[in-house]
């Protein structure tokens, strides 16, 4: 069986939502979801929701210092978070993307 995309479990989603909550920011540039932290584990795990490449820099010495996700499918994400997320991040995505909502 194929996977569609944003096909992830409703434990997922919230999860991401509570992530995105804290850790994300938007661009309008693909339009993206973009996360960076310093936790490989969940990092990679983002990398798998969004699936999306994750990009390490500043690693070395076999550290990992740096990781940033993003996914060019930012609006299709934004749609499906928007309800799970509180009232200043629903009211930044009502200012960045209005046709989201």
């Amino acid at each position: 069986m194929t996977k569609k995309p944003l096909d992830v479990s409703e434990t997922d989603l919230h999860w991401l939502a509570g992530l995105v909550e804290g850790e994300a920011w938007f661009t309008d540039n693909g339009p993206r979801v973009c996360i960076s932290m310093k936790d490989l584990d969940v990092m990679q795990r983002v990398a798998g929701l969004f699936e999306s490449n994750l990009s390490i820099r500043g690693a070395g010495g076999g550290k990992f210092n740096l990781g940033q996700v993003s996914t060019s499918a930012g609006k299709l994400w934004v749609k499906k978070l928007y309800p799970l997320l509180g009232a200043r991040r629903q009211a930044r995505i009502r200012d960045f993307w209005p046709e989201v909502v």
